[in-house]
């Protein structure tokens, strides 16, 4: 299966040049909020800014794969290339609610297509398990649904920018990326139920 994924996804390797030149924006951004976070006697923890680290990582990921160019590598000239196009593609948009179902009756039970399954909603709803996840377990007062309106919105506003972009723009993507949201505040609540000492490291202290 992790063949199959690594070989049959160039996407996901698409996507490692952004979230690796993320990394050093994000630990500048944090040292910065950090410093102000003290003069406010708010004390942070590692955990913490790990979690927050990963978070964001994660966020590029899935940003770098929806509606950033696609980065080509070769071995000999050019070396290096920047595919994308700027334009809407109609046949490219889809405003039919819960066509999905259609589309993996034929794409995966009738064409054995299991790509389609993959990449398409395992994809989105592993993609935003880290909005249901991360959100509750780094800020305590993230309720559930503040939670799954941020993941709503955030989702929202990746199908709107990839309308000029000429990628797919789904309204099916809305509720499943949503629902993967969802999934993973289910695997926070099993988080803080079984390890509720871990859970609470993450969580930022105020020193007065």
């Amino acid at each position: 299966m992790l063949k199959y994924l690594f070989y049959n996804l160039p996407y996901v390797w698409d996507a490692l040049p952004f979230v690796l030149l993320s990394i050093p924006i994000i630990v500048l951004f944090r040292w910065l909020r950090i410093r102000s976070l003290r003069k406010r006697a708010i004390q942070t923890t590692a955990w913490h800014e790990v979690g927050i680290g990963l978070f964001l990582m994660s966020i590029v990921f899935f940003s770098s794969i929806t509606f950033f160019p696609h980065i080509m590598l070769y071995y000999g000239p050019p070396f290096i290339s920047i595919q994308g196009y700027i334009g809407i593609v109609p046949e490219n948009i889809n405003l039919i609610p819960f066509r999905v179902f259609q589309d993996f009756y034929h794409e995966v039970i009738i064409d054995r297509k299991i790509d389609y399954l993959i990449t398409n909603i395992l994809g989105n709803i592993v993609g935003f398990l880290s909005f249901g996840f991360f959100l509750p377990l780094l800020w305590e007062r993230m309720t559930f649904p503040k939670t799954i309106l941020i993941a709503f919105v955030f989702s929202l506003f990746v199908e709107l920018n990839q309308l000029p972009l000429g990628r797919g723009t789904d309204i099916d993507d809305l509720w499943i990326n949503t629902l993967g949201a969802v999934f993973g505040f289910l695997v926070f609540l099993l988080f803080q139920k079984c390890l509720p000492r871990f859970t609470k490291k993450f969580r930022i202290k105020t020193n007065q």
